[in-house]
């Protein structure tokens, strides 16, 4: 399975009604990129902070930055600095 880690550099501007889904990365280790796109559908958790264990789906990637889908919810309390990883897994949802 791969995996990433990184830490968040920058959250994006809020988008219609105040919701933030993108953020820009500080990918670890220190130095590295994301291959553009790879992570594509892969679960993202939340390591550190008031969201500490989070899931997000990602929608997309660039070498630094980073989108989930909406169907987790916007990255609410996710803050500068808060750890992450993300993982070559789909994210588990309970089924509605």
């Amino acid at each position: 399975m791969k995996r990433r880690a990184g830490m968040v550099a920058e959250l994006a501007k809020r988008g219609p009604g105040g919701r933030v889904y993108a953020f820009r990365a500080a990918p670890l280790p220190a130095g590295s990129a994301y291959p553009p796109n790879e992570m594509k559908g892969w679960r993202l958790t939340v390591l550190s902070g008031k969201r500490f264990s989070a899931v997000f789906e990602v929608a997309s990637n660039g070498e630094s930055e980073i989108v989930v889908t909406q169907f987790d919810g916007p990255l609410s309390d996710v803050a500068v600095n808060d750890f992450f990883v993300v993982e070559e897994i789909a994210v588990e949802r309970q089924p509605q």
